[in-house]
């Protein structure tokens, strides 16, 4: 039944006793605990018109534990069968019915008891609506079988009260919130809060919201034998077309997918648009040029175009719209070298469907740009074992935080910077608060994970670096069962260890090479090479690293809070601030920076794409992604003597890989991508070459292994064996059947530290991709400087790809 928020409160604290706690030992007995009885009607929408009875209750908290479990009261026709009080003139009040209500009793420990103001989820399934037509009266032929789900937000005080009932209203407001950022109760009353302004006249638009404004999603009072009533209501229309529409239909039956439907594919589901007013079938409903999703969350009304929100900084992000901006440097870059963000359609900004770990030094959880996408339920602190990733005095600090805002932070909120994909869900993982392996693995198979940013990977390329089956298992596992068999997307910066002297090489690192790694490069301003960054033939493509800062720009996102916090500050010799760290008085807290650079960067921008990307289509596989960034990448830096046409026609370098990642063409690919299909590989073809290698000659030697089995290629791993004691002096060359040439090691430099000996060392490249694996695979060894000489013992190849 229906009621006001005015009306009789149910029987709310049924029992409350307090014992006294005792000290000593620590153990607990019934003394320790506080009793507290809840009741709270369930039903009281237009879908669900009467009590429902027999149903299963959870009560949440905000990170998905279930705080108790409860079933309403069953229906009794003796005590509920009329509806009529001893004068039979009205009905009778609610709050002295039973049916439909549940008590749930639960023993806390007094110190865990939630705070009146603490905010709870609650869902409702099956049972039975006992007054269908919402008339009052209860015929127990009407009585009908419900399936739901239906759900409801309350404080704890709220509930303890009973000043709450679950229905449609609760449900569409709820579903939006609980599917996507349930952990944060501010957003989630914000959220709240815009659908009772827009419902109730009552209510001011987007004003703030308290137990009262929540009891509020009640519909109106069943008075005077009468069915429910509108008058309360702004938009009476919106709400009916829900409720007649097939999403209640459908909660008869259990389709809880209904709630999940997004018929815009802009991340607002049908249900909740079709409540708020907006257009199911429109991503941008005012036509402003932001889709309805990032204007409900950053606080704006989606069917007025004049009062969209910008970020603050975003004029100072080239990476997303390079204007030639200096963004606080002495210089500025070429315009329209950025990452493509600005073609894509309204809809994409990001779906909290999708959620990108930020493996890392954790992540700000407190921080005004990230708090309202960081799924806390999801985080880990390794150092701290809890589940808020906030970096601690003695974690390298800003890192992850600074990564995070260049995947995700909320975007058209009027607040700081904007994220490549602002509306994604993130998770911090501090891995690097321990640093041990076992750590990065369990990150790595963390569930309900789409997408690792890794911004990190061995020390120096100066060395080889092989992570050990633990990791690397961990790694395999993710890409091949996770996302339900889809695969995971491990994204990897490629290295920052190139200097004038030093090439930086990203194949020295067994991660890097993986077949299941996507390693990026990083380009400043100008589209061309970052001075810091490692190349290689295992480099997919590039994105958006910057330089310093005080030259030529680096990146600006977030960064802990307080001025001086982290990195948002540069300092000479003398103290004195270098550049302009406030950007023009706009970022006076110190919660956002403009020095943050690297494949640290590029990594996180390219795991924002395929953020993007699996908006567009979540069918996606890892593979598929690969090859549609691969496919979509914008050639830069045209000048560059680096560039080749592989074998299928494709434009490829060793330092850009297929080139710098373009947004707005690699989701156009994806929305309508047929997957590639089963993975193929053409197994182990081994060549036991005991080969000496001439010293200091750049000739060198050449072997081959012919392949038969015809297939397109996507990735090949060469695994390289040598009897030779400083391999620094070898450059090793891959030449496929098409041509194309794959430099694995660089070779004639003081590469690795010390002697050291190739002993069965995967090298991996992808500049074949599309290219026939049939015909002869040739590999060239050469010995570039004098002093040492040694053998190719043996080298075998395998390809993977599909037909």
């Amino acid at each position: 039944m229906l009621f006001k928020s005015t009306a009789v409160m149910l029987f709310a604290l049924m029992m409350a006793v307090l014992l006294l706690t005792a000290c000593g030992d620590g153990s607990h007995s019934e003394s320790d605990t506080l009793v507290e009885t809840v009741t709270v009607s369930i039903g009281g929408s237009t879908a669900v018109r009467g009590a429902l009875c027999d149903a299963d209750i959870e009560v949440m908290k905000l990170d998905g534990s279930v705080l108790f479990f409860a079933k309403s009261n069953a229906y009794d026709p003796q005590r509920d069968g009329t509806e009529y009080n001893a004068t039979a003139t009205e009905l009778l009040p609610f709050s002295e019915r039973a049916a439909g209500r549940f008590a749930a009793t639960r023993a806390f420990v007094v110190s865990s008891l939630p705070l009146e103001d603490t905010m709870l989820l609650l869902k409702v399934t099956g049972g039975q609506e006992i007054d269908p037509d919402g008339d009052g009266f209860v015929l127990e032929n009407d009585i009908r079988s419900f399936a739901g789900p239906l759900y409801a937000y309350a404080t704890f005080g709220t509930l303890r009260d009973g000043n709450v009932s679950v229905n449609l209203f609760s449900s569409a407001a709820a579903a939006v919130a609980a599917e996507r950022h349930l952990f944060v109760p501010s957003t989630v009353t914000t959220i709240l809060g815009k659908v009772a302004g827009k419902l109730f006249a009552s209510d001011p638009a987007g004003g703030a919201i308290d137990a009262a404004t929540l009891t509020r999603f009640n519909p109106s009072i069943v008075e005077d034998n009468r069915s429910v009533h509108f008058g309360d209501l702004n938009d009476p229309d919106s709400y009916n077309a829900l409720a007649g529409g097939y999403y209640a239909t459908g909660l008869y039956e259990g389709s809880e997918g209904l709630w999940k439907q997004d018929g815009d594919h802009e991340g607002l589901m049908d249900a909740f648009e079709q409540l708020y007013g907006t257009d199911t079938g429109l991503a941008d409903s005012d036509s402003d040029g932001v889709n309805d999703y990032a204007e409900v969350w950053g606080g704006t009304d989606p069917l007025d175009g004049t009062n969209v929100r910008g970020d603050l900084l975003f004029p100072y992000q080239w990476h997303l719209q390079n204007t030639g901006q200096t963004a606080g440097a002495n210089d500025g870059g070429i315009a329209g070298e950025d990452l493509g963000i600005t073609g894509l359609p309204a809809a994409y900004a990001g779906s909290g469907d999708v959620v990108v770990g930020v493996v890392d030094t954790g992540v700000e959880s407190g921080h005004p740009d990230l708090k309202n996408n960081l799924d806390m339920s999801m985080s880990y602190h390794y150092g701290t074992r809890t589940k808020d990733p906030v970096p601690l005095a003695s974690d390298i600090g800003y890192h992850g935080t600074s990564c995070a805002g260049i995947i995700g932070a909320q975007g058209f909120n009027a607040v700081g910077v904007r994220g490549v994909s602002p509306m994604t869900r993130l998770a911090g993982f501090n891995v690097l608060a321990t640093g041990r392996i076992s750590d990065f693995a369990d990150a790595f198979s963390r569930s309900g994970i789409a997408i690792f940013s890794n911004s990190w990977g061995p020390i120096t390329s100066a060395a080889l670096t092989d992570w050990g089956p633990v990791l690397e298992d961990a790694l395999e596992e993710g890409a091949l069962n996770g996302r339900g068999g889809k695969g995971a997307i491990y994204v990897f910066a490629a290295g920052n260890d190139r200097t004038d002297s030093h090439e930086g090489y990203a194949n020295t690192s067994s991660l890097h090479n993986s077949k299941y790694a996507i390693t990026v490069s990083a380009v400043d301003a100008s589209g061309r090479l970052s001075v810091y960054s490692n190349t290689g033939a295992n480099v997919l493509v590039a994105a958006t690293g910057g330089a310093y800062g005080l030259t030529d720009p680096a990146i600006v996102t977030t960064d802990l809070t307080g001025v001086g916090i982290g990195h948002d500050t540069k300092y000479d010799i003398d103290g004195n601030v270098l550049g302009d760290s406030v950007l023009d008085g706009n970022n006076p807290d110190g919660n956002y920076t403009r020095f943050m650079n690297g494949t640290s960067s590029a990594c996180p921008s390219v795991a924002g794409v395929c953020a993007l990307m699996l908006q567009a289509n979540p069918a996606l596989t890892r593979r598929d992604a690969r090859y549609i960034l691969a496919r979509t990448a914008r050639q830069n830096d045209a000048s560059d003597g680096g560039w080749t046409l592989n074998g299928a026609g494709l434009p490829v370098n060793g330092k850009y890989g297929f080139g710098v990642v373009d947004a707005a063409a690699a989701v156009a690919m994806a929305e309508g991508f047929t997957t590639l299909g089963p993975e193929q590989l053409i197994g182990r073809y081994t060549d036991l070459a005991n080969v000496q290698i001439p010293d200091a000659n750049s000739t060198g030697i050449e072997r081959g292994i012919t392949i038969t089995e015809a297939m397109s290629v996507e990735h090949v791993d060469v695994w390289i064996t040598t009897d030779h004691d400083r391999i620094d002096d070898l450059r090793i060359v891959l030449v496929s059947p098409s041509g194309t040439e794959s430099v694995l090691a660089v070779g004639g430099e003081n590469y690795l530290f010390g002697s050291a000996r190739y002993a069965d060392w995967r090298f991996s490249t992808v500049r074949c991709l599309d290219e026939t694996s049939v015909g002869t695979w040739r590999l060239k060894v050469m010995d570039l400087r004098a002093g040492y000489g040694g053998l190719l013992e043996s080298w075998r190849i395998r390809i993977s790809g599909h037909f």
